[in-house]
Order: C-alpha cells, then structure tokens, then sequence
C-alpha cells in the first residue's frame, strides 16, 4: 500500500498542534485553582506536543511534494490516525495527574467525550474541577470537528448523505454553505460558537454556578449530555427550568444547521423547505404524544401536563443524542424504553452534531421500503423514491441501505462482544446501542451512563464502537479491510 507520507505528516503535525494548545487553557485554570498534579500532568504535555508538532511540520515540508489531490484512500487513513492519535494524547492528562487514573481510565473518558458519547467510568463528583474542564472541552472540541468533518470532507468521499438534505430535499444547487472552503470553516464555526453562547445564557439565570454553566454549555451545544446533575458537589439541581434549557438546546443542536444559515440569510423558502427538520420534529411529536399517554394510562404521572413534559424532554435527549436522564426513567414502562432507543438509534439530523443514523437516511429507508412492498403488489411498477417531490438518484438510495445494514452489522457485532462482559440482556443491549449511536445512555445498569461495570475489554470495546458510530462507520471499518491495505498494483490484478 502506498501511502502518502505528506499528508499523514501534516495530520500529525496539527494533532500535535491542537492538542498542545488546547492543554494550554486547564494548565491556566490548574494554576489558578492551585491543582498542582493536574498543573504538573499538561505542563509536562504541552512542550512535548508543541515540539512534536514542529518536528512533524518541519518534516512535511522535507517530503516530496505530491498532488494536491487526495485520495479517498488517504483521506480515509488521514481521518483515523488524526482521531486516534487525538484521542490518545487527549488521555494522557488523566493518567499523568497522580489521581489514581490509569492509562485505560483516561483512553475511555478521552473517547467518550471526542465522540461526545458522554459516558464515564469515574466517579465525576470527585473528579478534579481541572480534569472536568478537559473533559468537558473535548467534548465541545468533538462535536465541532464532526460537524466540520460532515460539512466539508465526508461528503466528498460519499461517507455522509448530508448532499441529499439540501440537493434532493430542496432544490437548491449546492450543498455547501459557501463555495470557499475556508469560508465554509469559519461559517460553521460561527454558528457552533453561536449555539454555545445561546447554552451559556440560558443556563446562567438557572442558579447554577459559573464554572458549572460553562462546562454543560459546552457539552449540551456537542450533545454530549451534562456534567455532574446530583448537585452533590455543588454543581447544580435539576429545575422545571434547567429541564427547558436543555430541552431546547437539545433541540437547537440536533437541528441541520444549515437551516440557520439559510434564516440568518434570510432564505426562508430554502429554510421552510428542509423536509428533513420537518420529518425530524414528526418523529419528536409522534414519540413524545405516545409516551405521554403511555406514562398517563400506567399512572407514572398524575397530569397530562407533568406526562408530557417529561416524555418530551427524554424524547429530545434520545433523538439528539444527548442520553441526559432525570430521575425515574428506569422505572417507565417498556413501552416508552422501546420508544427512547428507536428515536436514539434514528438520531438527529445531518450537519448537526447529533449521532445515530440521521433523520435523512431513516427517511430514505422508509420510502425504499414502502416501494419493495408496493412492488410485490405491482410487480411492473417503475415508481422512483421520492422525498419533498424530487426523486433520490439509485446509486445514493443504494449508499444508504449499504450503510445501514453496516449499521446493524456493527450492532450484532458489539452485542456479541459486549456478551463476553456476562451482564444480563437489557444492559448488553442498550450499551453497545448507546455506544454506537453516542447516546451514552441505556436501560438496566446502563441507565448511570457509567460504564465502570465493565472490565478493561469491555471498555475498550465500547469506545471502538463510540468511534464508529461517530465516524459513519466507514474510516474505522476500512482500516480492518484486507483490500484498504493491499497495494494498487495488488487491487488492480
């Protein structure tokens, strides 16, 4: 296989990079606080990477210039080895801090943040506020550079369908906020920034403390979940009013954010005509309507009101992604148990930074099956999948359904897996699903998100199926191809 040596450099170089001046804002925060074994643990990292970043440029610029265009081979490996090289150094803090962390502790808690998966195997109430902080800026860190990746590198290699939302859904002509790459990067990331300030804003007036609101600021906006909800160490109680906050956040981050743009540009027509958003609140109303009669009928709760208040607050925490929990759910009937990984498994829209399928892909698939049934019934018909009045091309539709049943492949595949960790059923089930969708949260002993009940195989099970879900699945299933690694003379004989 014939790699190309420049490129993998300059991904190198900017892990190193990123990641050295990331660590520079808990080293600051170490020092203030006076946290000298965290301040001790990212002031040995930070000149280690910087210089590990300069030796790396330093090299791209000695390699042999190749063309500018990359292969999706390239790309492919490019997006691995930059995640998993970031999320390995992004792990060393936790082990390096003299708290008693392992290697393993601090791998799991750096990729279920990346991942914005939000799960733990520590204890967060003893946490150090430093190692929080970390924490809760990789999660923010991950849910930005996804939602960049989905805009911008994913559809050139056909891994997302984030073309089909704008192309097929509402006729414009391009699937691009701006023709400029560069232009596309720092709209993006406005819009990100934006989202975040809105988070912070509104959790402020709920009580919660300062530094408390801007770490959940930025794990609701990456829909990551919440750091620490008990309130034990003094972070903060869930109110009627918290529980509005993330709701709406929740919402506003699993929206495609491309209707923003088109508002903000005051394209209404274009924003009106996101027929993906418009599928994804159906999907909100008809799960949280049913829930609620459900929780109502089974007298979980008293009111209609008090039902549907809940049912729709877990119902955006599931379908975003965010797995936040409240109280009480483990003990909801079955019923709304089923309900809550359905919407978890269909996730939020594209160009979000919501995990799961996508609504996009779930409403293809739908119309792909309601044509194979209409088809036993005429078997001459030649009628094409349509969604918002335009037909999806068959090599796009085809995309999806491959990739779906790779989805479900990498389902079975964590179920036996995880089945090694002996748990009962419920728990083994809804892990490898809130794992694979980035929800973090499940049913049964999952219902903590705290994935401390597994031993070392299971954990680092889970976080390879945290980084599949989050990648679509494609970059981290190619590297364990034969074919990926064969040589092009070798592929072409």
């Amino acid at each position: 296989m014939s790699l190309n040596r420049r490129q993998i450099l300059k991904i190198l170089m900017i892990a190193f990079l990123f990641a050295g001046t990331a660590m520079l804002i808990p080293l600051l925060f170490a020092l203030n606080i006076e946290d000298h074994r965290c301040a001790a643990a990212f002031g040995v990292l930070v000149p280690i990477l910087f210089a590990a970043g300069l030796g790396c440029g330093y090299a791209h610029r000695k390699a042999p210039t190749r063309k500018k265009h990359i292969k999706p081979k390239d790309a492919y490996l490019s997006i691995a080895l930059g995640w998993l090289l970031v999320l390995f150094v992004c792990s060393l803090p936790y082990a390096l801090s003299r708290h008693g962390y392992t290697l393993m502790d601090g791998w799991f808690e750096s990729a279920a943040a990346w991942t914005t998966t939000g799960a733990t195997v520590l204890d967060l109430r003893s946490l150090p506020r430093t190692l929080l902080l970390w924490k809760a800026m990789n999660s923010w860190f991950g849910g930005m550079v996804l939602t960049t990746l989905t805009l911008t590198l994913f559809p050139r290699l056909g891994i997302a369908e984030q073309q089909i939302t704008d192309n097929d859904f509402t006729g414009t002509t391009t699937g691009k906020l701006s023709p400029k790459l560069s232009s596309t990067l720092k709209i993006s990331f406005a819009l990100y920034g934006v989202l975040t300030l809105i988070s912070l804003f509104l959790l402020l007036p709920s009580g919660m403390r300062p530094f408390y609101a801007v770490l959940n600021a930025m794990t609701c906006v990456s829909t990551a979940g919440l750091i620490d909800i008990t309130g034990t160490s003094g972070a903060f109680l869930i109110t009627p009013y918290i529980k509005f906050v993330l709701a709406v956040v929740a919402l506003l981050s699993s929206v495609n954010f491309l209707t923003y743009y088109y508002t903000y540009r005051r394209k209404f027509r274009l924003a009106r005509e996101y027929y993906e958003v418009r599928f994804y609140f159906r999907i909100l109303l008809a799960a949280s309507l049913s829930m609620t009669l459900v929780l109502y009928v089974t007298g979980t709760y008293r009111t209609l009101p008090q039902a549907f208040g809940n049912a729709l607050v877990q119902t955006l925490s599931f379908s975003s992604t965010s797995g936040f929990v409240m109280g009480g759910i483990s003990h909801w009937p079955v019923f709304c148990e089923v309900v809550l990984l359905v919407c978890a498994l269909i996730g939020g829209c594209s160009f979000s930074t919501a995990s799961g399928m996508k609504v996009s892909r779930a409403m293809v698939f739908l119309k792909l099956m309601t044509r194979g049934v209409d088809k036993r019934i005429h078997p001459h018909s030649t009628r094409a999948v349509n969604i918002n009045g335009k037909a999806v091309p068959a090599k796009r539709a085809s995309s999806i359904t491959v990739f779906i049943m790779l989805y479900i492949l990498v389902f079975i595949l964590g179920c036996i897996l995880m089945g090694i960790e002996n748990q009962d059923m419920e728990t083994t089930f809804t892990c490898v699903i809130a794992s694979l969708t980035n929800t973090g949260t499940g049913f049964g002993k999952m219902a903590s998100a705290n994935y401390s009940i597994f031993s070392g195989f299971g954990r680092f099970i889970s976080t390879l199926i945290m980084m599949t879900g989050r990648l679509e699945i494609y970059p981290m299933l190619l590297l364990l191809s034969k074919t990926f690694w064969a040589s092009d003379h070798a592929r072409l004989a």
